[in-house]
Protein backbone atom coordinates (compact mmCIF):
# COMPACT_ATOMS: atom_id res chain seq x y z
CA UNK A 1 0.00 0.00 0.00
CA UNK A 2 2.84 2.09 0.67
CA UNK A 3 4.03 1.57 -2.99
CA UNK A 4 0.79 3.44 -3.88
CA UNK A 5 2.09 6.73 -2.94
CA UNK A 6 5.35 8.68 -3.65
CA UNK A 7 7.27 9.67 -1.05
CA UNK A 8 6.37 13.89 -0.96
CA UNK A 9 3.03 12.87 -0.27
CA UNK A 10 3.28 11.02 2.50
CA UNK A 11 5.62 13.42 3.66
CA UNK A 12 3.59 16.20 3.77
CA UNK A 13 0.22 13.58 5.31
CA UNK A 14 2.84 12.55 8.05
CA UNK A 15 3.34 16.88 8.69
CA UNK A 16 -0.15 17.65 8.42
CA UNK A 17 -1.25 14.68 11.34
CA UNK A 18 1.41 16.12 13.27
CA UNK A 19 0.20 19.81 13.21
CA UNK A 20 -3.22 18.21 13.73
CA UNK A 21 -2.78 16.55 16.96
CA UNK A 22 -4.38 18.51 19.78
CA UNK A 23 -2.77 19.02 23.51
CA UNK A 24 -4.00 20.22 26.16
CA UNK A 25 -2.34 23.11 27.18
CA UNK A 26 0.36 22.77 30.27
CA UNK A 27 -0.89 24.81 33.15
CA UNK A 28 1.37 27.39 34.63
CA UNK A 29 1.41 29.41 37.80
CA UNK A 30 0.79 33.05 36.82
CA UNK A 31 3.38 35.38 38.51
CA UNK A 32 5.43 34.76 41.23
CA UNK A 33 4.53 32.39 44.65
CA UNK A 34 3.59 34.41 47.47
CA UNK A 35 5.79 35.47 49.86
CA UNK A 36 5.31 34.60 53.86
CA UNK A 37 4.00 38.30 55.40
CA UNK A 38 3.74 36.78 58.69
CA UNK A 39 7.00 38.47 59.65
CA UNK A 40 6.83 41.39 57.81
CA UNK A 41 3.33 41.81 59.41
CA UNK A 42 4.80 41.34 63.07
CA UNK A 43 7.80 43.72 62.25
CA UNK A 44 5.39 46.32 60.56
CA UNK A 45 2.90 46.41 63.85
CA UNK A 46 5.63 46.46 65.95
CA UNK A 47 6.79 50.14 64.24
CA UNK A 48 3.39 51.17 64.39
CA UNK A 49 2.88 49.96 67.72
CA UNK A 50 6.27 52.36 68.76
CA UNK A 51 4.15 55.35 65.97
CA UNK A 52 0.94 54.78 65.19
CA UNK A 53 1.42 57.83 62.78
CA UNK A 54 4.17 56.94 60.67
CA UNK A 55 2.68 56.10 57.21
CA UNK A 56 3.74 53.01 55.20
CA UNK A 57 6.49 55.05 53.30
CA UNK A 58 8.22 55.77 57.20
CA UNK A 59 7.30 52.10 58.43
CA UNK A 60 9.08 51.05 55.26
CA UNK A 61 12.52 53.24 55.72
CA UNK A 62 12.56 52.21 59.33
CA UNK A 63 12.27 48.38 58.15
CA UNK A 64 14.92 48.80 55.07
CA UNK A 65 17.09 50.59 57.96
CA UNK A 66 16.47 48.06 60.36
CA UNK A 67 17.02 45.10 57.72
CA UNK A 68 20.31 46.58 56.43
CA UNK A 69 22.00 46.97 59.53
CA UNK A 70 21.19 43.34 59.96
CA UNK A 71 22.54 41.78 56.64
CA UNK A 72 19.24 41.21 55.38
CA UNK A 73 17.73 42.25 52.33
CA UNK A 74 15.21 45.27 52.57
CA UNK A 75 11.10 44.45 51.71
CA UNK A 76 10.22 46.58 48.77
CA UNK A 77 7.66 49.37 49.49
CA UNK A 78 5.15 48.35 46.92
CA UNK A 79 5.13 45.10 49.71
CA UNK A 80 4.61 47.06 52.62
CA UNK A 81 1.86 48.99 50.96
CA UNK A 82 0.29 45.95 50.04
CA UNK A 83 0.43 44.37 53.42
CA UNK A 84 -0.63 46.89 55.12
CA UNK A 85 -3.41 47.56 53.24
CA UNK A 86 -4.64 44.21 53.40
CA UNK A 87 -4.81 44.81 57.11
CA UNK A 88 -6.00 48.32 57.83
CA UNK A 89 -2.81 49.66 58.73
CA UNK A 90 -2.79 52.68 56.20
CA UNK A 91 -3.49 56.05 57.79
CA UNK A 92 -6.81 57.67 56.38
CA UNK A 93 -5.54 60.11 53.28
CA UNK A 94 -6.03 63.95 53.91
CA UNK A 95 -5.51 67.01 51.46
CA UNK A 96 -2.93 69.55 52.99
CA UNK A 97 -4.81 72.25 53.28
CA UNK A 98 -6.08 74.42 55.81
CA UNK A 99 -9.02 72.86 58.29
Amino acid sequence: MIEAYNLPSLVRYLRFLTQCSVRAPIAKPLGRLPQPEADLLDEIKAVIGEMPTYGYRRVWAILRRTAETQGLQPPSPKRVYRIMKAHGLLLQRHAGGAD
